[in-house]
């Protein structure tokens, strides 16, 4: 099974549709296309994104989701609690969920096991697998730059920097070599 992954970066816009790949879309990257799954890790993402119609069937988390997530305001420093659109949240709830407790990779690298979850593609590369995927391309991969699809920057300075990529790249080898080892090829389309 070939699995499509769309992920926040510039080359995001090389995806031109595929309709014999399962879609996932990693955080704000569902906005762009319509996908099958929408992936995120950060309950911020739920709130300030909104699927492209028609919304995705599935959707992979870390936890459930209440009505309202935490979020620290640039301004204050201070955590503030704000609430979900409720439409949204309705409509996410006829969604099929998977969270990171139904994930069980055994034979991952001792030591290593939750260094999917550090970051969104991760988890969506494990997730493809867990699937059955075995053909996975990526489209949005690039870990490099400032800038996401849209054209904005990180909403934190840990978003988008050097640091951030050079630990990306590094879960990126660690579980595209895990994934090679099983039969499974993995592509970044950049």
């Amino acid at each position: 099974m070939r699995v499509s992954i769309l992920s926040c970066g510039p080359s995001l816009d090389l995806f031109e549709g595929d309709a014999d790949s399962l879609l996932i879309g990693v955080n704000s990257a569902i906005e762009a296309h319509p996908c099958d799954i929408w992936c995120f890790m950060d309950p911020n993402v739920f709130g300030d994104s909104t699927p492209d119609e028609p919304w995705p069937w599935g959707i992979f988390t870390h936890e459930p989701l209440e009505d309202h997530y935490d979020e620290l305001d640039p301004e204050t420093n201070m955590l503030v609690t704000r609430l979900f659109d409720e439409t949204k949240f309705a409509t996410a709830k006829g969604c099929r969920w998977w969270y990171r407790e139904d994930m069980d990779f055994r034979g991952f690298p001792e030591g290593v096991e939750d260094v999917w979850r550090r970051f969104t593609v991760g988890a969506a590369l494990m997730l493809a697998y867990m699937l059955g995927a075995t053909e996975i391309r990526c489209y949005g991969c690039d870990m490099e730059g400032e800038k996401d699809w849209q054209g904005c920057e990180g909403r934190r300075e840990t978003d988008r920097n050097e640091m951030r990529w050079m630990l990306e790249l590094e879960m990126w080898d660690l579980i595209v070599g895990w994934l090679g080892q099983r039969g499974v090829t993995v592509e970044r389309v950049v």
